[in-house]
């Protein structure tokens, strides 16, 4: 714990697309980071594998670098078990954001990407204490 008990979180990113093969590297350099820092690992990257382990043809980019959607809705279920350490099977697949647009997985692929959340949040042995 920092000065403020506060506990340095760090978000495992995925590499570029045209990089795939960059995963085991990246996710071994955020896991070393947190470490070093004595702070929790969000292993997003880590679960970004075990979707495609699930159905290879999930589209996680929106662009070769930033997320799409699903993507994005994976991410925030990782962060999700993390922090709260719950499971987040059965969360919601749809939100309204603060200006009135709604986002909305489909059912089939949002219980993929929750079943690879969980997966790597149960395989994870760190959790944060508040």
């Amino acid at each position: 714990k920092k000065a403020g008990n506060g506990i340095p979180a760090l978000f495992s990113a995925w590499p570029s697309a045209s990089r795939r093969q960059g995963f085991p590297r990246s996710m071994e350099s955020y896991a070393l980071a947190a470490q070093d820092v004595n702070g929790i690992l969000l292993p997003v990257a880590a679960a970004w594998l075990a979707a495609w382990d699930r159905e290879a043809t999930l589209d996680l980019y929106s662009d070769g670098l930033h997320p799409s959607t699903a993507g994005a809705y994976l991410s925030a279920l990782v962060i999700h078990a993390k922090l709260l350490g719950k499971s987040p099977l059965g969360l919601p697949t749809s939100l309204t954001t603060r200006s009135g647009v709604t986002i909305t997985l489909v059912p089939a692929v949002a219980e993929i990407l929750q079943q690879a959340a969980d997966q790597v949040w149960t395989s994870s042995t760190q959790t944060l204490r508040f």
